[in-house]
């Protein structure tokens, strides 16, 4: 008895302090999972069921769509990340198992996806720096190649789908240091992020047992959960906005068994948060489809009159969408939603503005 109280104690004494101080990892520093930490005494036995794993599982986003995974799905769920912890604020916390990984190991990979039935992957990259200043990890080394490698794997070992979290970019198509106002991410963060997207692009082009989706949200918020009836799409990047983390970790989700997702790449946001990148020529496509200016920038509830003022404006239902380009979709439901996306084509994306000629 006094044994196995010790023994207790000292179990105790590591959860405590593996939990909450986790210690940094360096690139040059080795992937280990040891039998014996923390993480694995909260693992349960694997399910039978093939798991889903989200990499960048401890984050704000990947954790959202663990938790949508865990409590809503009831799916087993496998959170890999560099250094991962005990979530929070799970009801089936049975269903998780942790393991580590880092996308820029590309040997550190294939143990935690190879039985996948599908990967998210909601990595926000971060450059991380050396004592000394020498710069060891650039946004580059996780969104263009880490992606790459994970790619690589889940196509060897034919894992049904891939389901990408990469970000809206309308304006840098450079590295320089500014940052792009659709996303708020840094120009080089974000150039990174749509050589990323076409590699992957280009990698699934010929494979017949793996897919993918790529989702390109706009200014992510703490908000909550509004539905997918507040959510549109659209593949031409014409306009973009904001969506919360747990209704894009609801889009993530929806995607993996919608063959209508197949191949396919998009942006997401609320219809009433909707932000043109170039409001005179989102003027100009939605004007020229015999809609109202007062249509055209707050919907077909003003078809036929003004609003009073712009509290009336605000106010008013979103019926439809705004800066309307024929390229966005809706739906009471996310069957209805992906309904009518278009598979990617072998082209580069024109950021400047309007790539509905292409799709």
């Amino acid at each position: 008895m006094v044994s196995f109280l010790f023994f207790s104690l000292i179990l105790i004494e590591i959860f405590q302090t593996t939990s909450y101080k986790v210690p940094f990892i360096t690139r040059k520093d080795a992937i280990i999972t040891t039998s014996f930490s923390s993480l694995s005494l909260l693992n349960n036995q694997k399910s039978s069921q093939a798991p889903i794993v989200v990499i960048g599982g401890c984050g704000y986003t990947g954790s959202d769509c663990v938790r949508t995974l865990v409590n809503d799905k009831r799916v087993h769920t496998r959170v890999v990340s560099r250094n991962p912890f005990p979530l929070e604020n799970l009801t089936n916390p049975s269903l998780i198992d942790y393991k580590s990984a880092d996308i820029t190991i590309p040997k550190s990979l294939p143990d935690v996806l190879k039985d996948a039935k599908a990967v998210i992957v909601a990595v926000s990259a971060k450059k991380r720096w050396a004592q000394d200043n020498e710069q060891i990890q650039t946004f580059n080394d996780v969104n263009y190649l880490g992606l790459v490698n994970v790619a690589k794997v889940c196509i060897t070992y034919e894992i049904p789908k891939l389901v990408v979290v990469s970000a809206f970019c309308s304006s840098c198509l450079d590295s320089n240091d500014r940052f792009d106002k659709s996303c708020g991410l840094k120009c080089e963060n974000c150039k990174s992020k749509m050589d990323g997207e076409s590699a992957i692009r280009e990698l699934y082009v010929n494979s017949k047992t793996s897919t993918y989706t790529i989702i390109k949200p706009g200014v992510l918020t703490k908000g909550e959960k509004r539905g997918v009836g507040e959510i549109e799409i659209n593949q031409d990047y014409s306009k973009s906005g904001m969506i919360s983390r747990l209704d894009l970790a609801d889009v993530c989700i929806n995607t993996i068994d919608n063959k209508d997702t197949d191949k396919t790449s998009f942006t997401c946001y609320y219809k009433d948060t909707i932000q043109p990148v170039d409001v005179r020529k989102s003027l100009e496509i939605c004007t020229g489809m015999n809609k109202t200016i007062e249509e055209c920038f707050f919907g077909s509830y003003f078809k036929d009159k003004k609003p009073k003022n712009l509290d009336d404006a605000l106010k008013a239902p979103i019926k439809d969408t705004l800066f309307a380009t024929g390229n966005e979709y809706s739906g009471s439901t996310y069957k209805q939603l992906f309904k009518h996306l278009k598979k990617d084509k072998d082209f580069e994306f024109d950021f400047n503005f309007d790539n509905s000629k292409n799709i």
